[in-house]
């Protein structure tokens, strides 16, 4: 596991970290530590991309598409929930 994201990261889920969509946000729960995570509508695209390892340019370019923002802030921002989902375990970066 990579301890710093990165520009050819592959991020993955933790397979320990179940999910659930309620309202149009995601809810987490770790079986390890029993904590709850929620997300909100961008951080469940970025949870559903995930559904499969991907490539850290590749998750800038599907929420590029969705979503109308420039990529300097799309990378800023995710850069940030992602270094925030893996410190909190619920993402693998190799």
């Amino acid at each position: 596991m990579a301890d710093k994201i990165k520009p050819g990261s592959i991020i993955r889920r933790n397979s320990e970290i179940i999910g659930s969509d309620i309202d149009g946000e995601t809810v987490m729960m770790s079986v390890a530590n029993g904590r709850y995570y929620g997300i909100n509508q961008v951080g469940s695209s970025i949870w559903h991309l995930l559904h499969e390892p991907m490539q850290l340019e590749s998750i800038y370019a599907a929420l590029q598409e969705e979503y109308e923002i420039d990529p300097e802030t799309c990378e800023r921002e995710v850069l940030v929930f992602l270094e925030d989902l893996m410190k909190n375990n619920i993402i693998i970066v190799d």
